[in-house]
């Protein structure tokens, strides 16, 4: 069964108005990124998995994708506000060494 993490070698996030998402962001994986007429356009491959260990647990194998780059999510120009590079961990700006109002408890 495919992931999202099989869509794309890269993790961001993209900061979005209330009416496109209740807690005004959205997490996706995907290759590359584009700005085009003011739509945002992310791209990926589809990556399929490979056995990670012994155990059994897979993780996409980013060596090998299989099919065409495709468009995974487009944003109109309205429906967005900003995105980034995001860290798998916490969902922060990976680049960003401190950003005051990015700085907050998640809700479990």
């Amino acid at each position: 069964m495919s992931a999202p993490s099989n869509y794309g070698r890269k993790y961001f996030c993209v900061k979005v108005p209330s009416d496109i998402s209740e807690d005004q962001e959205i997490y996706l994986h995907a290759d590359r990124v584009e700005i085009k007429d003011g739509a945002l356009i992310f791209y990926g491959k589809y990556y399929p998995d490979k056995a990670n260990d012994e155990l059994g647990f897979y993780e996409p194998d980013y060596q090998n994708s299989n099919g065409e780059e495709m468009p995974l999510l487009i944003l109109n120009r309205d429906c967005w506000k900003v995105y980034y590079a995001a860290s798998c961990l916490d969902g922060h700006a990976v680049a960003v060494v401190h950003w005051s109002s990015e700085i907050y408890e998640r809700a479990s």
